[in-house]
């Protein structure tokens, strides 16, 4: 009886903790700065590589810089630049290479794309759990007499919609800035193919095969996309949905990767939602998506940017910190002022966030660096403490 309880038990608790764990998303970033191979032409530069785990997304950013000239992008030959979405995994489904390019314009300058024109200034982690959200973050180029803005593009992804994810565009900073175009690649289901495979861009209202020649798309009624092939590679492709208030105009083209094109109203924020089809007859997964489209495009609107500042992580931080600075002297000596300058901008950010949360979109961004900053802290703190402790065991 008593062996028959603890498996019911024991069976509960992991069909439980299954499903928790299966309600729940993790997101992890990885960075590292490398020197490239001494060639002529590029002595003394230096590669920055990012890559960022949204739940089941996989991001990859590369960019080849001059640390001599304050880290302008460097681009002389392929992978110098990178900004690739895995989505699904393993798969070139949407670009692994280049799979997003934003054109800004600013008045009395030219365009430029926001992602190519600087050097990321980071990947941040701004919410995990009941949904994952990121964000990355380009710098716009330094123009005098100009403030100092930023391309802003966050990702929401949410455990209950495996096959999509929203995504928003943002200028912050530059209110004369706007952005002038967004697009998006795609290689529908893989890259490569046999020579009768045929790309094609089908909307809500319509069905026209990719080539190389933009075909114009009328966002009032084709807001809605399927990337797919016909005669080979069928059961596999890209899914699109804008919002049609927010763009004006829209093209595609394309027979190896497709280009979508999107050229919104005067803005500064563009959303839309990537998604995709696998193991799927296009002409299924075509019928399917025209019929769930309607709630696809209220579900976008509807999505909740903003994103509470992460309090337990700072928290947390805070304790180990105060702690391991009580331990030794000499570390308070050293790390004091250090942690008391963090503490007090933590601080000063925590009552800004309370009633300028809103119109501070960068603020959960800020407090994510002052809590990575902790963190570095507390690592610098574990050896001075460690011998504190043992030199206390000997005595």
């Amino acid at each position: 009886m008593w062996r028959h309880a603890i498996a019911t038990t024991v069976a509960l608790w992991c069909v439980l903790t299954l499903a928790h764990a299966q309600d729940q998303l993790t997101a992890t970033t990885k960075e590292e700065r490398v020197s490239v191979p001494d060639e002529p032409n590029r002595q003394g530069l230096q590669m920055v590589k990012r890559s960022l785990l949204l739940g089941p997304v996989a991001f990859r950013y590369q960019q080849l810089v001059d640390p001599s000239a304050g880290d302008k992008p460097v681009v002389q030959r392929y992978a110098d630049y990178i900004l690739g979405c895995e989505f699904p995994r393993y798969t070139w489904n949407w670009d692994l290479e280049y799979f997003l390019d934003v054109t800004v314009t600013r008045p009395g300058d030219p365009p430029f794309v926001a992602n190519r024109a600087t050097l990321q200034r980071g990947i941040y982690v701004l919410q995990q759990g009941r949904r994952a959200v990121a964000d990355m973050v380009w710098p716009l180029p330094p123009s005098a007499g100009r403030t100092h803005g930023e391309l802003v593009v966050r990702f929401v992804k949410t455990p209950d919609d495996p096959n999509w994810m929203h995504v928003r565009v943002t200028i912050e900073g530059d209110p004369a800035a706007t952005i002038t175009q967004v697009a998006l690649h795609s290689y529908p289901t893989v890259t490569t193919g046999p020579p009768e495979r045929q790309r094609w861009v089908t909307s809500l209202t319509r069905a026209v095969q990719s080539t190389d020649k933009p075909a114009a798309r009328n966002p009032a009624d084709e807001w809605g996309l399927v990337l797919h092939n016909r005669l080979a590679q069928e059961e596999g492709g890209a899914l699109l949905v804008m919002d049609p208030d927010e763009i004006k105009t829209a093209d595609a083209s394309g027979v190896y990767p497709i280009a979508v094109r999107l050229q919104p109203n005067p803005t500064q924020s563009v959303r839309f939602a990537m998604g995709y089809f696998w193991d799927t007859p296009y002409d299924k997964a075509v019928a399917s998506f025209r019929q769930q489209a309607p709630d696809r495009l209220k579900r976008l609107r509807a999505v909740d940017w903003s994103v509470p500042l992460d309090l337990a992580r700072w928290e947390k931080n805070k304790r180990d910190v105060e702690e391991l600075l009580s331990l030794t002297e000499a570390a308070r000596t050293q790390y004091q002022p250090q942690w008391t300058a963090l503490a007090a901008q933590a601080d000063e950010a925590l009552k800004q966030a309370a009633t300028h949360q809103d119109a501070d979109p960068g603020a959960a961004r800020r407090f994510v660096l002052l809590s990575r900053q902790a963190e570095e802290l507390r690592a610098k703190l574990y050896e001075p403490a460690l011998q504190a402790l043992i030199e206390g065991a000997t005595r």
